[in-house]
């Protein structure tokens, strides 16, 4: 609710928010709201990208959370991904460290969250609902697994 306001904001997050809603939900073939592509995820599936240290979009609780870091040989602002996150009634689990940093601009954030929701789509379980989840998928895998599938 803060983005391109918050004077203590490290990226402005709005065209990255706006570029990955549309990733997911619109097809590109017809311009509407519909993306056959991610169409059929096992389950509901959330990203949320944080501009500012308070964290305020919560990442820690998404299926992908992007947290902004600066790289620390570079300085170049980017995000650290974080992976797994979950929260629901019955439980909350925080989100893993991916291990994975991408720089604040628009293709390395779509590369990387196209390629955890590809992982999700085509491995993710269907037949158990509380195991249809990204954090389960990642638990099955083991954390480097999983971020080495990404990066492939």
């Amino acid at each position: 609710p803060l983005a391109g306001i918050d004077d203590q904001e490290m990226v402005d997050t709005r065209h990255l928010c706006t570029v990955l809603s549309d990733l997911i939900s619109l097809d590109p073939a017809t311009g509407t709201r519909g993306n056959p592509k991610w169409g059929n995820l096992p389950r509901k599936f959330n990203i949320a990208v944080s501009g500012s240290r308070d964290d305020f979009a919560h990442t820690h609780i998404n299926d992908i959370g992007l947290e902004p870091c600066a790289h620390s040989d570079t300085g170049e602002m980017g995000f650290n991904v974080v992976i797994g996150g979950y929260m629901s009634i019955k439980r909350v689990a925080h989100s893993v460290e991916g291990d994975m940093w991408v720089p604040a601009q628009v293709q390395p954030v779509v590369d990387v969250s196209e390629a955890i929701l590809r992982i999700f789509r085509d491995e993710g379980a269907r037949g158990d609902r509380q195991k249809a989840r990204l954090m389960w998928l990642i638990e099955e895998k083991g954390v480097e697994a999983f971020r080495d599938q990404v990066a492939a």
